[in-house]
């Protein structure tokens, strides 16, 4: 491979999270001077300096809001109201955002292409990046698709049984977002899926299986290592991290709480942002466990500085199709427990350093806690073996095998 361009899709570059992991797997191994790569999305990727890598970087984020400033103010209206009518107000307003950005990116995508005949393959987000892709596709490189979630149908699928476990209506999935995803498999020269749990959702839709290949993501091991973990014998620390909401489990978790048998005091950390529907669920659950040792802290921002106050790692997710927080909370040397519809369970060995429990099935989910809360050692043995496992996946040996796989 000479060089390529990556378009991040409407998100900061440098932002907490899965487009900033994404990021740094693709270049993080791109330090040679005469590659010449380009990386298009909001603000400047600050871990790729001009001294180190000759990078071309894209900030589109001025244009971006000179032009959505409509739908930007249809998305707070429809934010401060709940109601069926402006749910679908808000996503239908997210997805006009989203076709612009991927409409300014395409143009930056064909000057690029028009300059460098050296450019071999453009990535892009899914669902996020059709525009980029058709132009991709008129100059005759190769595009790809990073998968970000499973199929639609099996997303779908997945999250609908959640939201009519916990009496909610299921939100509203936007037919132009599943279209556009559809024309991307459909245009793509190779889908790069980030665990085998996707790549099976998209080989039940007949998706040919010489475009996909697996490669999952990596983390810079030694951002996330703890030395030791403070334990609190009067406190049992759940530590979940990510967007709170139903398809992320977090009335699966509640339901394994209420269950569980001890004297001390459980504190759940809540380490993102609440939706509309889970902070009812949050202010129902202390509502119920008002009596109990239990209490609950909603925290959004950098993980790390409760992985290492944390007693275990948990994320019981309808559907995730990596959950990079996995590796993060292996990394700093916790025990972890996840769903099998988590892509990050097949990095974890089941009963060594945490356990994998079906989706939706609270009552394992509360047996493998209550293990746990009873046996420290088996938490400190749990947490070494995380450590050792965290470290084959660092991100220079990730973005290796990325670029593997490759065109």
């Amino acid at each position: 491979m000479n060089s390529l361009v990556f378009y991040a899709g409407p998100f900061k570059l440098n932002e907490f999270g899965a487009v900033s992991v994404i990021t740094n797997n693709i270049f993080t191994n791109y330090n040679e001077k005469n590659i010449d790569c380009s990386i298009i999305g909001f603000g400047i990727h600050n871990s790729f300096s001009k001294e180190k890598y000759n990078f071309n970087h894209y900030d589109i984020l001025p244009l971006y809001l000179r032009s959505t400033i409509f739908y930007r103010i249809l998305r707070k209206i429809a934010i401060k109201y709940s109601n069926i009518l402006f749910q679908r107000l808000r996503i239908y307003s997210e997805q006009k955002m989203i076709i612009i950005a991927d409409k300014i990116a395409a143009k930056i995508v064909k000057n690029i292409l028009e300059k460098d005949n050296n450019i071999d393959s453009v990535i892009g987000l899914s669902s996020m990046s059709l525009s980029v892709g058709i132009t991709t596709k008129k100059y005759g490189k190769n595009f790809i698709i990073h998968s970000q979630w499973c199929h639609p149908s099996t997303q779908n699928s997945l999250v609908r049984e959640g939201y009519n476990e916990c009496f909610y209506n299921k939100p509203y999935n936007s037919k132009t977002k599943i279209l556009r995803q559809n024309l991307e498999y459909d245009l793509a020269d190779y889908i790069w899926c980030p665990s085998k749990f996707v790549e099976n959702s998209l080989l039940k839709v007949n998706i040919p299986s010489n475009k996909l290949f697996v490669s999952y993501l990596g983390i810079d091991v030694k951002h996330f290592f703890a030395n030791s973990i403070v334990t609190n014998e009067q406190y049992f620390t759940i530590l979940f991290v990510g967007n709170i909401c139903i398809q992320k489990g977090i009335h699966i978790l509640f339901n394994a709480v209420k269950k569980l048998e001890t004297t001390k005091r459980i504190k759940i950390i809540l380490n993102g942002n609440p939706d509309h529907e889970a902070s009812k669920l949050i202010d129902k659950f202390l509502f119920d466990q008002r009596n109990y040792n239990i209490e609950i802290e909603v925290s959004f921002g950098d993980p790390r500085r409760f992985l290492s106050k944390s007693s275990v790692f948990v994320l019981p997710s309808l559907h995730d199709a990596f959950g990079i927080v996995v590796l993060e909370a292996m990394a700093a040397g916790l025990p972890v427990i996840v769903s099998d519809n988590v892509g990050a369970s097949e990095l974890i060995k089941h009963k060594k350093n945490g356990y994998i429990f079906p989706s939706g099935n609270s009552s394992l989910l509360t047996y493998y806690l209550q293990t746990l809360l009873d046996d420290s050692k088996s938490r400190t043995s749990m947490g070494e073996q995380s450590k050792k496992i965290a470290i084959h996946f660092d991100v220079k040996k990730t973005s290796s095998n990325i670029h593997d796989n490759l065109p």
